[in-house]
């Protein structure tokens, strides 16, 4: 009967040790998105156009931005990308439409089927560009980037699983 506790205590261990790896890394990354949002929504409300904000993303370049999409009061949209850095305001209107790159990227994949996971406006070399990840029917993670103004493809990275994996 002893060993019987024994060995449920142990599995039970395993079980702990095994789940608090990926609860770790889940958490990790949710309050580094969340300390983003906090650390900058308060300054890009008090000091940019935006009076209310609609959206939270980030940009993972050679220079990583926290993206805030939102509208001032006269319902114009504006992105803002800042970082401890620099701050851009961009007016949403000032670039390619979304739509119009979301089926150019379907195109340049087809025949394949995507998901696009995410679109966001990023900096480059000085350069305004959209980073777009779509994912294919056969698993393929493709980053593209695109011009911001014009929608011209920069380039292209295609990869086996998400970058984030890539250097585990």
């Amino acid at each position: 009967m002893k060993r019987f506790r024994w060995v449920i205590a142990v599995v039970v261990l395993l079980v702990l040790v095994a789940a608090w790896g990926p609860l770790h890394l889940y958490r990790s990354y949710m309050a580094e998105a969340t300390d983003g949002r906090l650390l900058y929504e308060d300054w890009v409300l008090a000091n940019t156009p935006i009076s209310t904000i609609l959206q939270y993303d980030r940009y993972h370049g050679n220079q990583m931005y926290h993206i805030f999409l939102g509208t001032n009061a006269e319902e114009r949209k504006f992105y803002v990308l800042i970082n401890e850095d620099e701050h851009w305001v961009v007016p949403y209107s000032a670039g390619y439409s979304i739509d119009q790159l979301m089926e150019q990227v379907k195109t340049s994949l087809a025949p394949a089927n995507v998901e696009i996971r995410h679109v966001v406006p990023g900096r480059e070399e000085g350069q305004l560009l959209y980073e777009v990840l779509a994912v294919d029917d056969k698993n393929q993670y493709h980053y593209l980037y695109y011009q911001y103004y014009t929608g011209e493809n920069l380039k292209e990275i295609h990869l086996s699983q998400p970058w984030s994996l890539q250097n585990q």
